[in-house]
């Protein structure tokens, strides 16, 4: 725990550093990935795994827009960052990028976003059948006032926006960045 734009440790102290979906809530990458590179030791590691927009992302096309800006309203995240500011932040940094892979992209993987598919969440929430029985649950005062925008807002956009969007190839939760500084 601890501020990753402002790192209490001596510059030069690590061989190795980590990162799991944390990037995602940096209000700066800039400032985050001068803090990695100050921290690390020449030769030193840094592999962030993390959900991002990828380079195939339009930002014209209105449809992907909206997916990929439900997703931060829905999960009231932070914008996510395109890859590419990942990248740029790391270089404006002085760290080279030695290997990005999206994990799921092995040979008999399924895509990061399959754990809403094979569970039957994504058909689930899609269905307008269930949705119109969410609105009869609260118009008959089954469900509390406001739990269809709850439902709408806070569970639909969520699982249904990642599995589209990841479908598209325009948001990705799989991949690994490793970073070395020279």
């Amino acid at each position: 725990q601890g501020n990753y734009h402002k790192m209490p440790f001596e510059g030069n102290s690590f061989d190795k550093i980590f990162g799991v979906y944390t990037l995602k809530y940096s209000a700066d990458l800039d400032a985050a990935y001068g803090e990695f590179s100050r921290c690390l030791k020449k030769g030193g590691k840094l592999a962030s795994y993390e959900i991002l927009i990828t380079d195939k992302y339009n930002p014209d096309d209105k449809q992907q827009k909206y997916h990929v800006d439900q997703i931060s309203i829905s999960t009231c995240m932070p914008s996510l960052w395109p890859a590419e500011a990942h990248r740029q932040a790391a270089k404006k940094a002085g760290l080279v990028l030695k290997e990005e892979v999206d994990l799921c992209k092995a040979p008999n993987t399924d895509p990061w976003y399959s754990c809403f598919e094979v569970t039957g969440v994504h058909r689930m929430l899609m269905s307008p059948m269930i949705y119109r029985l969410v609105k009869l649950g609260e118009a008959i005062r089954l469900l509390p006032r406001g739990f269809t925008d709850f439902y709408d807002s806070c569970l639909i956009h969520p699982a249904t926006d990642f599995v589209i969007a990841g479908r598209a190839g325009i948001i990705d939760g799989a991949v690994m960045m490793v970073f070395e500084k020279p």
